[in-house]
C-alpha cells in the first residue's frame, strides 16, 4: 500500500558560511572594553580609596552579625557617633528632668530596716 500524503523532500543548503567561535567573534569587542576599563582605572582607585578612608562609611556585616541581625532585627549604623541637634539635646534634658521628678515623688522600694521574717505588724497575717 501506498502512503497518501506526499511528503517534501528537505533541501539541505550548504552555502552558509560558518560562524566561528563565539570567543572569536566577540574578541574585538572584549579587548575594547578592557581598553575602555583602562583608560577608567586610575580615578576608579582614587575613588577607591577615598570610600575606603571614610570612617562614617557603612560597612558589610560579619557572618555572625547578619545571622544575629536575622534573628533580631538590629539597624544598621555607620561607624562613628553623630552630633546630636538642638531639638535631641533638649528633649533628652526633658526626659532627664522628668525622670528626676518621678524619683523624687516615688520612694525607692528599699527593703524594710526589720528582717523580712517578723512582719511590721503583728496583727496583720503574713
Amino acid at each position: 500500500k501506498k502512503w497518501p500524503f506526499d511528503i517534501p523532500h528537505k533541501e539541505v543548503h550548504w552555502n552558509i558560511p560558518f560562524r566561528g567561535k563565539k570567543h572569536q567573534r566577540e574578541k574585538p569587542e572584549r579587548l575594547a572594553m578592557i581598553e575602555r576599563n583602562m583608560r577608567d582605572m586610575p580615578d576608579k582607585i582614587i575613588e577607591h580609596r577615598r570610600e575606603r578612608s571614610d570612617p562614617m562609611r557603612a560597612r558589610k556585616l560579619s557572618r555572625r552579625q547578619m545571622a544575629m541581625d536575622h534573628e533580631i532585627k538590629i539597624p544598621r549604623h555607620a561607624i562613628g557617633l553623630r552630633q546630636l541637634t538642638p531639638e535631641e539635646i533638649i528633649e533628652r534634658e526633658q526626659d532627664l528632668k522628668e525622670l528626676r521628678t518621678f524619683l523624687a515623688t516615688h520612694p525607692s522600694s528599699s527593703p524594710p530596716s526589720s528582717s523580712p521574717s517578723s512582719p511590721s505588724n503583728p496583727s496583720e497575717p503574713v
